[in-house]
């Protein structure tokens, strides 16, 4: 139901970023990215963001069927902020990354990246929601108005770039994702007409979304030419949830290419991953395994109109789609994103 992305054009560079060599040079540098999306949008499990908290309905009639298709738009902003010492070879920096496109999962991260010469570039950082995602405190209740809640997150990343000066790199990541009020998954359903005829007490601790997520990231990056960046990587995922029904694991691959020319940069992302679920889900009696598959294209023209040669104008369009053999866990989404960039 999730989906690891860098989708919109200011996140796409955000990553990049944090794999780029440190600066020879003393001093701040970074990017501020503002913008506009527009998206259609499907989950049974997500309500929305801040910005707009009912982007999925509040009341359904099932939890058999699969989601409704809502639209939606809304600001974006991402930055990034770096101070480099450069005799050291030490720089740091906080940014924003959106880590996944269907669950608006924006993090910050603030750390620190030092380059060892021969060995590459070792990170640390911290990472904790910048804006919560909005999630229903129980996404199956039937008998009324579902009620919003926040769901934030917070953890560490370890990371090592250009392991032996090659182009491997790899990350280690942490997270705890906490629910505002707690996790009233299944509290509001009528016990004893699922299969396993449980009480709502013992659907709830089933069905909790809360617990830890434990990802390793390995990446290899090809040089094609001057202008062109191809890098592969393999995500493995362990959502380690409160929740028996909720834990899962996942394997994706992702694909970035990109073209970096004089006056436009042109980035292209495919990612595939699945789910596989370690338990059966009470309300369903089967297990919630899952395909996902997205894609996103980000265009950025420098320098519009001669105003500066820091600034860019950025346009990105992209899709995410869950296929779960359960239909109340199917996600779906589609976005255009257009902003603009400045560079200092």
């Amino acid at each position: 139901m999730k989906f690891n992305n860098s989708i919109i054009a200011a996140t796409l560079i955000c990553s990049s970023l944090y794999a780029a060599p440190i600066s020879k040079d003393d001093g701040f540098s970074g990017f501020v990215a503002v913008g506009v999306s527009s998206m259609k949008y499907e989950s049974n499990m997500y309500a929305g963001t801040n910005f707009d908290d009912e982007m999925t309905d509040k009341n359904i009639d099932t939890v058999n069927d699969s989601p409704s298709k809502e639209s939606s738009t809304q600001p974006s902003f991402n930055f990034n902020l770096k101070y480099t010492f450069a005799e050291s070879q030490t720089e740091v920096y906080i940014g924003t990354l959106l880590e996944d496109l269907v669950t608006f999962d924006s993090t910050a991260v603030l750390g620190v990246r030092k380059n060892f010469d021969g060995l590459g570039i070792l990170g640390v950082g911290l990472l904790g929601s910048i804006v919560p995602t909005k999630v229903w405190e129980d996404p199956y209740k039937t008998n009324g108005h579902r009620k919003s809640t926040d769901m934030t997150s917070s953890g560490i990343s370890v990371k090592w770039e250009g392991i032996m000066e090659s182009n491997f790199d790899v990350e280690l990541r942490a997270r705890t994702f906490d629910i505002d009020g707690g996790d009233k998954s299944g509290t509001n359903t009528t016990a004893g007409v699922y299969p396993h005829g449980l009480s709502t007490s013992q659907l709830n601790s089933e069905l909790d979304r809360e617990g830890d997520l434990t990802q390793l990231i390995t990446a290899y990056r090809f040089n094609i030419g001057k202008k062109n960046t191809l890098r592969a990587s393999i995500r493995l995922s362990d959502y380690d949830l409160d929740g028996k029904a909720m834990e899962h694991t996942r394997t994706g691959f992702k694909l970035d290419h990109a073209y970096m020319g004089e006056k436009w940069n042109f980035v292209t992302v495919i990612g595939i991953s699945k789910d596989s679920y370690d338990n059966t889900n009470p309300l369903y009696n089967k297990t919630a395994d899952a395909k996902n598959i997205g894609g996103a294209f980000t265009v950025m023209y420098k320098n519009p109109f001669d105003i500066s040669k820091d600034l860019s104008l950025t346009a990105s369009a992209a899709f995410y789609d869950t296929n779960s053999d359960i239909d109340f866990y199917d996600s779906r989404v589609s976005m255009i994103n257009l902003g603009v960039l400045y560079k200092f």
